[in-house]
């Protein structure tokens, strides 16, 4: 399972990350979400709970051709102006943010159920505390979202910053959560069979 959890982590790694060249996101989200995506896939293997992850990884996948193709609009340069919301775009980030929330809380609480029954009792308690800080990081950004097309002058600046710093911190709060699980909820190693009577050297 190490294998898997890093990959799940290098993909939020790649999701994250976002460095342009103009437009261009040169690493484009839905590499990021095929790692995950097989991450999850070979979690699955060893706990089905993991599994329950993997619709919304395909769907997040398909949305990120938006960066490859952007059929709602350009994507928003880096530069010093403020961003202008349009309303297309503006339900394509709610509905992405929407997604990895699931996503992300769907890995949280099976990963929790996991070190809880292999006796990681601390980590558990680390897990469940980082789930509910990233909902309510979440849950926070969502519902300012709509406000984004009529707020104040001040309003969209310095909450937005506060909301995407503390999103960005989240976020690197789960890939490190991700890299921790990848040592400490690895399989045990299995006891050998007991040698047969026959196969004893006499």
């Amino acid at each position: 399972m190490t294998p898997a959890f890093l990959r799940y982590s290098w993909g939020l790694v790649l999701v994250l990350l976002d460095i342009r060249i103009q437009y261009f996101d040169i690493l484009v989200d839905f590499i990021g979400y095929a790692l995950i995506i097989s991450a999850i896939k070979q979690l699955a293997r060893f706990r089905s709970g993991y599994g329950k992850g993997l619709v919304w990884a395909w769907l997040l996948l398909i949305l990120s051709l938006q960066e490859i193709v952007p059929v709602l609009g350009e994507p928003v340069a880096i530069t010093g102006q403020p961003a202008i919301p349009t309303v297309p775009m503006l339900l394509y980030g709610a509905l992405v943010m929407l997604l990895t929330w699931i996503m992300v809380h769907q890995l949280l609480t099976e990963m929790l159920q996991h070190a809880r029954d292999v006796q990681r009792r601390h980590f558990a308690h680390a897990i469940e505390n980082r789930r509910l800080a990233y909902g309510f990081v979440s849950a926070a950004a969502l519902l300012y979202m709509p406000f984004t097309l009529n707020g104040t002058e001040n309003v969209n600046v310095l909450l937005p910053l506060l909301l995407t710093f503390s999103g960005l911190l989240a976020q690197i709060v789960i890939i490190f959560t991700c890299r921790r699980a990848a040592n400490e909820l690895r399989l045990p190693v299995l006891p050998e069979p007991p040698l047969d009577s026959d196969d004893v050297p006499s």
